[in-house]
Parts: structure tokens; C-alpha cells; sequence
């Protein structure tokens, strides 16, 4: 898993498993001890076991009498579920069950405080025993651990209450789950008396209250009635009814008379107009009016056929129109009398509407006093009325209170009674172990994830050239015993080049080789540095196998060891006592003196530090006796190889990048950090001559491990390879 660098945010599959398949051991033994560590915790805890009933809240909408209750409903909303649970769980409540079960001297639920231990009971007086105050400290310690024990919780959005209780005894959770649970239906039933009991005694007392005004407003109405002599009939007084009789007459004279003056006025519109007066209703519905219309279409029938056979001045023409003119005359006349009954009407009912309106007046004006007198005494009826029905119901009320004192329906019941739990709830042994199992997981995944955090080294080939933008050359697995051993005795990396050209090292070298070739197409390098970021990175064995694998190439190679501090490569080769670089520089012997060739290492020459110390190897490396003598490598050689310090602690290896070609910088695999090898390639970079990096040292069998960086070494191409 890539935790420092990361080229991309894109999560991988493969990653994680890679991740979890190079951590698995570690997360696997952090989850193995907390699941021990759990183990050992469970069977220390004690067992203990949870019993529970159901109660069902369900308060009577209706009295046992078949009326209304006295005492007022209570709507079974949140708040007053949430009410009841608190109820249940009082100490108020609780502690009728401590005192009914004895639980002072429960093992379990009893308490030791307030009472004197053994050696302070045989000198304790019988006053001090019997001390109700201990006895009280016993109960509220007992009725706080039995609140400790009790849950109660609701059901759902239901109305149905669980009440649990926890014990170390199956059966005594379920004596006591029990327990609580009666103690909370009596509680609702004495709570129920004691209100319908209070609800009794106010309405008693009000009832008392609530008489005496009723008598009062009573006597009031009569007193007042023999005072002002008024008679009471059933709808009041005598002038209240004569009024209201007057007034009837009068509303039916009024409309009367208005009824006639339309009628009147409509017919005498019509006569003044000259209009047509059959479409007045009176005159439409007499039957003489009628009559006469039906002579009158006889003789008009007759006249044409007179008209027809003799002619318009035939006598008999003439005679049916004297009689046709007598008809319309008749009609005309009777039409006047209706007008005329209408007018008569008109004024008989006018003229009763004013007899009416006279006596109302004249009564009104005998009656003023009585009205004034009729006003309040209507006021006192109502206010005895109302008095009336405020006893009525009040003592109605009372009568079904005092029945329900005697009897209350039971509103919350029992729907489920505890019974004793066949295993223990806790505790959970599968929910512990299972949690224990997370968080063995998470803390060794977490752990795991820690460690890959102070991982700083360089894991793959991918990874360095996504960070460092610069190529990978060769990468180079780690070299085993078995790796070394070639017919019976074992080599050095730098050997195998020889002794096994066509093994995975050699291979590897090769690659290396060729990317430093392939830097400069154009122009071939032929003064190649190696260095290094820190020590230990296995730069001289790269460096001597660079050198020795050119050399098996049939290329003219030369190996200087430019270390004067640590000189690794001098020591390697045995030249710890004879002249070398330091020596030449110095002008203490020719050049032909340092240079050692060697034949059975395939020709490569070589040039030790040599025998003399330097106290400022960056001047003599710096020195134009160095430039000179460099410059002279490269017209004989085909490629000379410098090993140089290592960048981050000295200097050396900046000065020598100047007079090189290129620059390989050697990174071990999985250890160099990170940010010491980007300061190593800072320094290095201001001359632009880093042909690339060798990744050394790669452990194969963790290195195939991480994800998109993974290497996968040559155990895909190990047939190619001789062993």
C-alpha cells in the first residue's frame, strides 16, 4: 500500500490486499490477543440474566357506570408514555417492591450500609439496632440497586411497556420483573381511588355551593313576581302574551295589505295605460270573466259563418254583432267590479293593519312600566335557570364519583408475565467476541498501517520514477548464500558477474549497463559515476560489477576508487597499502603505479585510494591535477567507473559528478528514505548528468506485495536464468 508520495488518489483493490497480504501475520496476532484478552474478561465477569413483562397502557375512555369519567382522560401521547416509564422506574415505586420482597437482606440486592458489622454488633446497645434511620439508609441503598437492575423501555410506537430486570438468579429476575410490574397496576389502581376520591369530596362541597345560589335566584324570581303583580303564564306575563298575540296579528295584517295594494296597483296601472287587464290574476281566475270569454268565441264562430253566407250588411249578421258588442260590454263591466273589489280589498286591510298598529300603541303605552318589570325579571329567570342546570349536572357528576370510589375500571394490565431466561444476557459472549474480533482487526490494521507509515524507503521501480521523474536503470534483487555459492565456495556479487553471466545478477547488471549507454545515444558515456544517497546502500558492489560485467564485454574498463574517506572498494581489492589515487594526486607516484589490472577479472583495471591519508579530499578531488588526469580516462578507456562517498554526508561525490559524464545514484530498496535520496538527487541535478537510478537489494518475496508499486522480480522469468 502506498502510504508517503502518492502518485495518484485513486484507490486500488489491489492495493488493499497487497496490503493486508504483507501485514497479515501482524493484524492477525493483534487480533488473536484482544480475542484472548476478551476470553479471559468474559470468564471473569459474572453471568448475569435478564427477565421482562409487557404491560399494556390502556386508561378506560368510559366509567364502569357507562358515562363519562369524572377523573378527565389522559391522551397516550410520547410524553405521557415517557411519563410512565419514569413512573415505574421512581424509588417511590420501587421501593414498595424492595419492601414486599424483602430485599434488604437480598445477597444481591441488599445493602451493608447502616448496618454494624459482627464485632460492632455484639457491643451495640438494642437502641442502636433498632436505629430506623439504619433501616432507611438499607432501604433507599437496596431501592438503588433495584433501579440499577430495572430497564423499562416502549415498545415500538406502540403502548406496550417492557419492564426488565437483571439478575444473577434466572428466577429471581423474574420474581422481580413480576414484582414491578404489579406494583405499578396497583399504584395506577390507588392512584385512580385517590382521584375519583378527591374529585368526590370537591364535588360534594361545590354541590353545597352551587344549591344555595339556586335557592337564592329562585326565591329572587318569586319575590319579584309579587311585587310587580305579574301573573306567569307558560310563555311569561299576561301583557307579554297579549303583545306577542297583537304582534302576530299585526305581521299577517301587514302582509295582507300589502298583498291587496300590489294586486290594486297592478290592475289600475293597466286601466291607466291602456293595457290589457287579463293578465291580472283576479281578473284570470274569475269564472263569470270566463263564461262571458266562451259566449264571446261562439258568436265570433257564428258571425263567420253568417259573415260567409249572406254577407257583412245581412241582418243576421248585424243582430251577432249587437250581441258580440253586448258580451265585451259585459266583460268590460265585470273587469271594473273586480278592480273595484281589489281597491276595497286593498282598503279593509289597510284599514285592520291601522286597528292593529292603534292597539299596539295603546297597549305599549299602558305597559311601559310592565316592560321595564318583565326585563328583569327575565333576568332573574335565567340567571335561576342557569343556576338550575349547574346543579343538575354537578350532582349528577357526584353521584357517578361516588359510585367510582367503590368500583375503577383497570386501565393498564399485564399482556405478558416474566418468566426465567434460559441463558444469560450478559454477558454477550457472541456480541463480545465479536466486537473484540473488530477491534483486534481495526488495532492491528491501524498498527499495520503505522508501521507502513514509517516505511520510508522506496518499494519499486514504478514508485521511484513516479516520484522522482527520473528512470529506473536496472533493479537488482537481494543476493542470498544460496544466490553466492557457485561449485563449492561462494562468490562475491562482483564474481557472479564472471562465474555466472547469464544468472538474474548478471542480468540485472546488464540492464544497467545498457540504460547508462542509452542515456546519451548520440554520445556514449564513457566517465560514469555511481554514488549514493547514504551509506550502506551497496554502491561499491554495483560499481565493481558495472566494471567487471563491461570487462566480460570486451570493453577496456577502469574502476577508481574515489572514497577517500571509507575507501570500500580499495579494501575489496586489497590495495590498502599500495599507491593509489591520493598518492598520484599528490605527485608521490606515476600513474603507471596506480593502476592495477587484473586478469582473472576480466581485465578491469584498478585504481585504489591508496596507501597515503588526506585530510581535504574535496580539494584534491577538486584539484586540476584530478580534472586532467580524468580527462586522460576517457581518450584510453572505453568506460571508467567512479565509486564516490555517499551525497548525503560529504561533498565529495557533488564535485566529481562535474568532471563525469553521467551520474547513477544506487537506492536500496525498501530502507534508503525518501527525502534523503530527493536531497541526494538535488545536489546532484544542478549538472544535469543523472543517467538514472538502480534500485538495490529488492527483496522479491515482499516486494511482489505492494499493489501498483509492486516488482515482481524474476520469479516470472526464471527459466531464462541459470542458477
Amino acid at each position: 500500500m502506498q502510504v508517503v508520495g502518492a502518485a495518484t488518489d485513486r484507490l486500488d483493490i489491489r492495493e488493499v490486499y497487497d496490503f493486508f497480504l504483507r501485514r497479515w501475520r501482524f493484524i492477525a496476532g493483534t487480533t488473536g490477543i484482544v480475542l484472548l484478552l476478551a476470553l479471559v474478561v468474559i470468564s471473569s465477569i459474572p453471568a448475569r440474566y435478564t427477565a421482562a413483562a409487557q404491560i399494556l397502557l390502556d386508561p378506560p375512555e368510559r366509567s364502569a357506570l357507562g358515562g363519562q369519567s369524572a377523573l378527565s382522560d389522559i391522551a397516550l401521547d410520547t410524553a405521557m408514555v415517557d411519563s410512565q416509564v419514569a413512573l415505574i422506574k421512581s424509588h417511590s415505586l420501587l421501593r414498595r417492591v424492595v419492601e414486599k420482597e424483602t430485599l434488604i437482606d437480598d445477597p444481591e440486592f441488599g445493602s451493608s450500609a447502616g448496618k454494624p458489622g459482627f464485632f460492632a454488633s455484639l457491643f451495640s446497645s438494642a437502641d442502636e439496632k433498632a436505629d430506623p434511620s439504619r433501616d432507611r439508609m438499607a432501604q433507599v441503598a437496596s431501592t438503588g440497586k433495584l433501579a440499577n437492575a430495572v430497564d423499562v423501555a416502549r415498545q415500538g410506537r406502540t403502548y406496550i411497556l417492557k419492564i426488565a430486570v437483571t439478575s444473577k438468579s434466572p428466577k429471581r429476575a423474574a420474581d422481580l420483573a413480576n414484582a414491578v410490574a404489579d406494583a405499578y397496576i396497583v399504584d395506577q389502581l390507588e392512584a385512580s381511588y385517590e382521584a375519583a376520591k378527591r374529585s368526590s369530596a370537591w364535588l360534594n362541597e361545590r354541590l353545597q355551593t352551587i344549591r344555595e345560589q339556586l335557592r337564592k335566584s329562585e326565591r329572587a324570581v318569586e319575590t319579584f313576581r309579587t311585587e310587580h303583580h305579574l301573573v306567569a303564564t307558560n310563555t311569561g306575563t299576561i301583557n307579554e302574551q297579549q303583545l306577542s298575540e297583537i304582534n302576530a296579528k299585526l305581521v299577517s295584517a301587514r302582509a295582507e295589505a300589502a298583498e291587496s295594494r300590489a294586486k290594486w296597483e297592478q290592475a289600475n296601472r293597466l286601466l291607466e295605460g291602456g293595457g290589457k287587464l287579463d293578465s291580472v290574476p283576479d281578473v284570470v281566475k274569475s269564472p263569470v270573466i270566463a263564461s262571458l270569454r266562451q259566449q264571446e268565441a261562439e258568436v265570433s264562430a257564428r258571425e263567420a259563418d253568417l259573415v260567409t253566407k249572406y254577407g257583412d250588411r245581412h241582418p243576421l249578421v248585424v243582430n251577432v254583432r249587437a250581441e258580440q258588442a253586448a258580451i265585451r260590454n259585459q266583460i268590460d263591466a265585470e273587469v271594473h267590479r273586480i278592480i273595484d273589489n281589489l281597491k276595497n280589498n286593498y282598503e279593509v286591510a289597510r284599514s285592520r293593519e291601522q286597528s292593529l298598529q292603534q292597539s299596539l300603541r295603546e297597549l305599549t303605552g299602558e305597559t311601559g312600566l310592565d316592560n321595564a318589570s318583565s326585563i328583569r325579571l327575565r333576568e332573574l329567570e335565567r340567571e335561576a335557570a342557569a343556576n338550575k342546570t349547574l346543579y343538575e349536572q354537578f350532582l349528577s357528576r357526584a353521584k357517578v364519583t361516588e359510585e367510582e370510589k367503590s368500583y375503577q375500571a383497570q386501565g393498564s394490565r399485564i399482556i405478558s408475565a416474566a418468566t426465567p431466561p434460559g441463558g444469560p444476557s450478559y454477558p454477550n459472549k457472541r456480541l463480545f467476541l465479536a466486537v473484540a474480533m473488530l477491534l483486534g482487526v481495526g488495532l492491528g490494521a491501524g498498527g499495520a498501517f503505522l508501521l507502513e507509515l514509517f516505511n520510508p524507503g522506496f518499494t519499486s521501480p514504478r514508485q521511484l520514477e513516479e516520484q522522482l521523474h527520473l528512470p529506473v536503470l536496472s533493479s537488482i534483487a537481494f543476493l542470498d548464500d544460496t544466490d553466492l555459492e557457485w561449485q563449492g565456495r561462494n562468490l562475491t556479487p562482483q564474481q557472479l558477474c564472471l562465474a555466472k553471466p547469464f544468472s538474474r545478477f548478471s542480468e540485472s547488471i546488464r540492464y544497467l549497463r545498457t540504460g547508462i549507454e542509452m542515456a546519451d545515444i548520440d554520445n556514449p558515456p564513457k566517465l560514469v559515476m555511481v554514488t549514493s544517497a547514504m551509506p550502506g546502500e551497496g554502491k561499491t558492489t554495483i560499481a565493481t560489477a558495472l566494471a567487471f560485467s563491461a570487462a566480460a564485454g570486451g570493453s577496456r574498463v577502469l574502476l577508481v576508487d574515489c572514497d577517500l574517506r571509507r575507501p570500500s572498494l580499495t579494501k575489496s581489492f586489497s590495495l590498502e597499502k599500495t599507491p593509489g589515487l591520493v598518492d598520484y594526486l599528490m605527485q608521490q607516484v606515476e600513474l603507471q603505479r596506480v593502476v592495477h589490472k587484473y586478469r582473472d577479472a576480466g581485465g578491469v583495471c584498478v585504481i585504489g585510494s591508496g596507501a597515503t591519508k588526506t585530510s581535504n579530499p574535496p580539494d584534491l578531488l577538486n584539484s586540476v591535477r584530478m580534472k586532467e588526469t580524468i580527462a586522460s580516462f576517457a581518450e584510453f578507456y572505453d568506460l571508467v567507473i567512479f565509486d564516490t562517498p555517499p551525497v548525503g554526508p560529504v561533498i565529495d561525490s557533488v564535485i566529481v559528478s562535474r568532471m563525469v559524464d553521467k551520474v547513477v545514484l544506487v537506492t536500496r530498496w525498501g530502507s534508503t528514505p525518501r527525502d534523503m535520496v530527493g536531497e541526494a538527487l538535488k545536489k546532484l541535478a544542478k549538472e544535469k548528468k543523472i543517467a538514472g537510478l538502480a534500485l538495490n537489494m529488492i527483496d522479491e518475496s515482499q516486494a511482489a506485495r505492494y499493489g501498483r508499486h509492486a516488482y515482481y522480480g524474476t520469479s516470472y522469468y526464471q527459466k531464462y536464468y541459470t542458477q
